[in-house]
């Protein structure tokens, strides 16, 4: 194997533990406390949290199908 075929590997198996560290710091983590760096890392989990939109938060104006994701919910 190549060094720049081992350099891809080891970046893919890098960017999965991350992905994975990223999924557990969300986690039970209110959608209206994730900071940019949360969004830019877990943009696919944030898409399966906010489509079809059912509530909007109060505070923030954050909107998630599932009224647990946000801290001060209103039903769209």
């Amino acid at each position: 194997m190549s060094k720049h075929k081992k350099h891809k590997k080891a970046a893919k198996e890098k960017d999965g533990k991350q992905d994975h560290k990223q999924d557990k710091k969300l986690d039970g983590k209110r959608l209206c406390k994730w900071d940019k760096d949360d969004i830019d890392g877990a943009l696919d989990k944030l898409k399966g949290i906010v489509v079809p939109a059912q509530f909007i938060c109060r505070r923030c104006g954050r909107v998630a199908k599932e009224s647990s994701y946000l801290c001060k919910p209103v039903e769209l």
